[in-house]
């Protein structure tokens, strides 16, 4: 599941992670030096997410370019 947060960092894929509460965000992980949280640009601006949170993370991805 963290990878998967690395890989979208990594390549600036849109993602929605699920979080343990049942809420959805949105958006593009960044680049963060936090060791346990994750760092999301949604729309409404960033959010800090703590790894222990996180229940399900999928990438989407672009077919075209």
């Amino acid at each position: 599941m963290i990878e998967e947060l690395y890989i979208a960092t990594a390549t600036n894929q849109q993602m929605t992670v699920t979080l343990n509460s049942g809420e959805i965000i949105t958006g593009v992980a960044e680049v963060c030096t936090d060791p346990e949280r994750a760092k999301i640009r949604t729309f409404e601006g960033l959010v800090w997410v703590p790894y222990d949170d996180v229940e399900n993370v999928s990438r989407v991805l672009s077919m075209f370019h």
